[in-house]
Formats: structure tokens, sequence, C-alpha cells
């Protein structure tokens, strides 16, 4: 494999100290559970924001923001947050972050109005972004051959199953305990995880790099105004086009710095060189586009369109959300026999049938679809989708030096987090402009079929993602 490059090594005074021991059972636990908790707290509050906007007489960009707020952040200071972890100590950073997203998330439960609110999901996307990359790194780390892969297995299965239960979840506490409760539930997880963390074993890179101020500025302005942009676009119609302008800029001059600063970078371009690494994180990039537009469009056309309350919509994703962590936790053994990308691929493959299907469905059933036939569809994309997320980082990580695996971690998390929200508000906005005018039922049906090209593409991408 050949070593990406990386800054020369420099004494380093820490009281944290490269891992020399596997880890443990309990460690393993509690990361599996942080990689839950995150992804759960950004998809439960999506079936949460109709009660929400109504609750604190919030507008549409108002409500848009609830999402938005958290995943900016989220998105934007993740490489960083990475680097952090590399350069203080990945446990450390685990602690700091999920002990404010504790106490942000319980205080937003008792938001008194909607400003209040998105101050605290902000300060919730920090703590967020501070987390994430650390367990990835942590990880890979600590952990070596089929343990590794199991790690990374559970750790997957962890964040796809907050990502699938996040909004089934949501539905049923709202419909218990109201909105607040979709925050309360975050603290409290974000608690449990605290309670474990003491058993994750401390690691840190072995060189002391740059924190690189001026490519974390560019790179975090970049991102906010693309993803400030794609969430206005559904109120500011057209003009909002031109938001892109400074975030392209912004974006671009991120790119001239890194390659000008190679040596000091905080996302060097080498790491982008090994054609695996960039193919992989293409494709599951573009899975998280679909992902996330599988998900907004599910609540808004069950809610919206059929009429249905969000906790029965919750409910319906029940199914889906076992069959996804089912096959999340045998997708380990399935690597093993037939290869990460191949695994990987079948996993895109299939789940751009099942939007594909899940569309026409609609199409042809509207506005009463069946029940039986939905379900199906549903644990077909459970299955596919439980096959996707763990090979592909499997297949990126193997590539990568441990010295720098926190900053991959912040790499594949930011595209992670950053085309979740491209995909919610994308999607979301193409099916208004389509609703307004061919009707929700072709909207829908065409906005799914979109969503199964980004599918497919990310399965002739993923192809390239072999050594």
């Amino acid at each position: 494999m050949t070593t990406l490059a990386h800054t020369a090594p420099e004494p380093r005074p820490t009281d944290e100290q490269p891992a020399k021991a596997e880890l443990g059972a309990v460690g393993l636990a509690s990361l599996t559970l942080a990689g839950f908790v995150i992804p759960y707290n950004y998809n439960a509050a999506i079936v949460a924001l109709p009660t929400i906007k109504t609750a604190l007489h919030a507008s549409e960009a108002g409500a848009a923001w609830v999402l938005a707020g958290y995943g900016l952040p989220l998105g934007a200071l993740l490489v960083l947050g990475g680097r952090l972890g590399d350069h203080y100590g990945r446990r450390r950073l685990l602690v700091l972050g999920f002990a404010l997203l504790a106490v942000a998330a319980a205080a937003a439960g008792f938001a008194p109005d909607i400003e209040t609110l998105l101050c605290l999901r902000a300060v919730q996307g920090v703590a967020a972004a501070m987390a994430l990359p650390q367990i990835l790194a942590t990880i890979q780390a600590t952990t070596t051959g089929a343990g590794r892969a199991r790690a990374i297995s559970l750790f997957t299965a962890g964040a796809g199953a907050g990502t699938a239960f996040g909004q089934a979840c949501g539905g049923l506490l709202i419909a218990a305990v109201g909105w607040s409760g979709v925050f309360w539930s975050t603290a409290a997880l974000a608690t449990a995880t605290l309670a474990g963390l003491a058993g994750v074993t401390p690691t840190q890179a072995e060189r002391r790099t740059s924190m690189d101020p001026v490519g974390v500025l560019l790179l975090a302005a970049g991102l906010a105004l693309l993803l400030t942009s794609m969430t206005l676009a559904p109120a500011m119609g057209a003009p909002w086009l031109l938001l892109l302008v400074p975030a392209c800029g912004a974006l671009v001059l991120f790119w001239r710095h890194e390659r000008a600063y190679q040596g000091t970078a905080i996302l060097p371009p080498a790491v982008l060189a090994h054609r695996p690494i960039l193919a992989g994180l293409g494709a599951i990039s573009l899975y998280f586009l679909s992902y996330g537009g599988f998900g907004y469009l599910f609540a808004l056309t069950t809610q919206q369109g059929l009429g249905h309350s969000a906790s029965q919509s919750g409910a319906e994703l029940a199914p889906f959300c076992l069959a996804f962590l089912v096959m999340s936790l045998l997708a380990a053994r399935l690597v093993l026999r037939h290869g990460a990308t191949r695994v990987g691929q079948i996993g895109l493959a299939g789940q751009g049938a099942g939007l594909a299907a899940f569309g026409a469905l609609l199409m042809f059933g509207w506005p009463h679809p069946n029940l039986w036939l939905m379900q199906a569809v549903l644990i077909w994309l459970g299955v596919f989708q439980g096959l996707i997320y763990a090979p592909l980082v499997g297949a990126i990580m193997s590539h990568v030096p441990a010295d720098i695996a926190g900053m991959t971690g912040g790499i594949i998390t930011t595209s992670q987090q950053v085309m979740m929200v491209m995909g919610v508000t994308g999607f979301g906005a193409a099916l208004s402009l389509a609703t307004t005018t061919v009707g929700m039922r072709e909207g829908a049906g065409l906005c799914f079929a979109a969503a199964a090209a980004v599918a497919c593409l990310a399965t002739l991408l993923a192809g390239k993602a072999r050594s």
C-alpha cells in the first residue's frame, strides 16, 4: 500500500499515548452506541418538524433549520474534529463532545421558542462534530484484521440503526410525550454513552500536525454557504442559486490552499489521490444523498400526501429498521466471503431497485397504496441498505495509515452529513416544486425515481473502489 503524504514527526507532550491494547468489549459497545446517537438525533427530528412548527409557531424556513442547524455545523466541522482528535486525543474529544451533546439536547426539550431551539441545535451539531470522527479513528488505531472488520461492522450497524430508528422512534415519542421527547431521548442516550467511554482505549496520532487554520476556515465557510443555500432554496426560489457563487468560491480557494500546503493541510490532496479512497468516498456520498432523500420523502409523502400521523409514519418504518440492523450485523461475514466492494455494490444496486419500486407503488396506488406491498418494499430496502455502509467504509479505511485515521474518518463522516442534508433539502425542494406543477402523486414518483438513479450511479462508482 502506498503511504500517504504527511507531516514530519515532532515530539508531543501529552498525557494520552498511542494505543497499546486492543479495543475491549465495553469500549466497542460504547463506540457502537456513540455511532447510533449522532444520526439518531438528526433523523428523529425529521418526523418532529410538523409538530415543532405548530408548537413553536415557526415558519417553513425556521422548521427547516431545526435539521440544518444541527447538520450544518456537524458537516462543516467534522474534518476539524478529526484533526483535533488526532492532535489532542480521541477519547478526550469523545467525552467532551458527548457531555456537551447531553446538556444541549436536554435543554432543547425545554426550548420556549424556535430561536432558542435553533441555537441549541447548533451547539449539538458542534458537539457531534467533536465526537463523531473519533469513532472510526479509534477503531482503526486499536483493532486489526478480522477484529477491525467486526468493529467497523458493529459501528456502521449502530450508525445505520440510528439513521433508521430515528424516524421510527421519533414518531412514537411524539405520540407519547410530544416533540420534546425527541431531544430528551438524545440526552439520555448521550449520557449512557458517556458512562461507557471509560472503556475506550486512549489513542492519538503519533505525529504532531498543523491545525491548518486557513484551511479550516475556508472549508467551514464553503460548506456552511453550500448547506445554507440548499436549506433556503425552497423559500427563496431561483435567487438561491446566487448563494452558490460564494460557496463554490470558498471551496475552490480551500482546494488551492490544500494543494499549496500539502505538508500541513487539513485535507492533504494525497489522501484523495488513492483511487480506491476517492471512489469509495464518492459511492458513500451518493448513497447518503439518496438515503437522505428517501427518509425525508417518506416522511413527507406519508404524512402530507397519504394523511398518516407522525406515529403511524414512524411505526411503518419498524420492519425496515429491523431488516437494516440484521443485515448490517451480517455484512462482515459476507465481506469475508465475497469482498467489501462487491457486497457494497450489491447493496447499492438493491437500494436503487427498492427506491424505484417504492416510487412506482406510490404512483399506481395513490392515495391508498397497498400497505402490505409497501412493507415488502421497505423490508427489501432495509436488507440491501444494510449491506452498503460497513463494506464501503471498510474498503476505504483499509487503505488509510493509522496516523491519519482521524482525518480520514472526518472526511467520511463529513461527506455523510453534508450529503444527508443535501438529500433532505434537495429532494424536499424538488418534491415541493413538483407538487405545485404536476401534483403530489407524480412528484413523489419522480423524486423516488431520481433517488434510485443516484443509487445506481453510486453502484457504478463503488466498482472502482478496489485497490
